[in-house]
């Protein structure tokens, strides 16, 4: 894989392309000889041990990463003061080589102090020196509401699952789904300001050995929804996520995703399934006032192109749809 001063140049020569490079780093399970630096004997048979995992069924041989090495493994507490000093000297050699952004496996913390949120907030002061922009990330496997303040976004292991709830809440961390090839998942995580995690796979293959061009619907989705939200950017990133509370009637299998600004409104709609085309009805004023109680609409295609622009009331009342998964949007401005 390169040495030391090749893997930081690599990191330069993603920042020069203008992508972010954030370490996945995993420090929970401990074997010897790093085991009993830390207080643990992984061959006393009294405590749990790690039973180790292997990389994907079908390796012949199989084995476990080397920090594995069951059963001979044990979790590590992440509030021993030791532990705590030896990962942010580790850290800090990264980040020296400009490594700033940092995903952390399995980020699983305790209330009692030091903790591994101690930890993490030191991590970010420092990465925060050198880079303001720098990311620190986490599988958040407990105490999500807890780690909240620390996480900006998720990497966990997890499908698609209606999380506006929580997001209409917490500001971060943005959650993420997994997607395999499905572009409607795409598309749906995007209209609720999902992180996607997106690793095609080989048929029988194992996660990210596929690529993404090899599905051009897909592809075609991620573009289209990229290009979206570099468009209407505020909205994700300051507006109010109202879902689909908008709505007066229950939207049948229509999925609707809403974010409200003080001065306009961006309402993404998309049908759960070909052919579903019920027409939807919602009350903008509560989320949006307007001094005539009459509004501009201007509805979009998936491609950001304009449909149709008309004058609406508080009730607002869409047609049916085109009866594909495809995203139509409507902005909304005050008349």
């Amino acid at each position: 894989l390169g040495s030391d001063a090749d893997f930081a140049e690599a990191a330069r020569a993603c920042r020069r392309h203008d992508v972010n490079l954030s370490a996945f780093i995993s420090c929970l399970m401990l074997s010897e000889p790093t085991a009993s630096r830390y207080g643990l004997d992984p061959s006393d048979r009294s405590r749990p041990t790690g039973q180790g995992w292997t990389y994907h069924a079908e390796m012949v041989p199989t084995f476990n990463p080397p920090s594995a090495a069951a059963p001979a493994t044990d979790e590590g507490d992440n509030g021993n003061p030791d532990w705590q000093r030896d990962v942010l000297a580790t850290l800090d050699d990264l980040m020296r080589s400009g490594i700033t952004s940092f995903v952390w496996d399995v980020f699983r913390s305790r209330r009692e102090e030091p903790n591994l949120l101690t930890l993490a907030a030191e991590i970010r002061t420092r990465a925060r020196r050198r880079d303001p922009d720098s990311v620190f990330a986490g599988e958040s496997t407990q105490n999500l509401e807890i780690e909240s303040g620390i996480l900006d976004y998720t990497w966990d292991w997890r499908g698609y699952r209606d999380y506006r709830p929580f997001l209409a809440a917490f500001p971060a961390p943005r959650l993420n789904i997994n997607i395999d090839r499905s572009a409607a998942l795409v598309r749906r995580g995007f209209a609720d300001n999902l992180y996607l995690n997106v690793m095609p796979r080989r048929p029988g293959g194992i996660n990210g050995s596929g690529r993404i061009a090899d599905h051009p619907d897909l592809a075609r989705a991620l573009a289209r929804c990229a290009a979206l939200r570099r468009r209407f950017l505020p909205f994700f990133t300051e507006g109010t996520m109202v879902g689909d509370s908008l709505l007066t009637e229950t939207p049948g299998d229509q999925h609707l995703t809403a974010y409200a600004l003080p001065d306009r409104l961006l309402a993404i709609r998309m049908a759960l399934r070909d052919g579903a085309d019920d027409p939807l009805e919602g009350d903008i004023a509560p989320w949006l006032p307007s001094p005539t109680n009459r509004y501009d609409v201007t509805a979009m295609d998936e491609s950001g192109s304009i449909l149709s622009r008309r004058v609406t009331d508080r009730v607002w009342r869409e047609p049916a749809g085109p009866g594909e998964t495809e995203l139509r949007l409507y902005e909304f401005r005050p008349a």
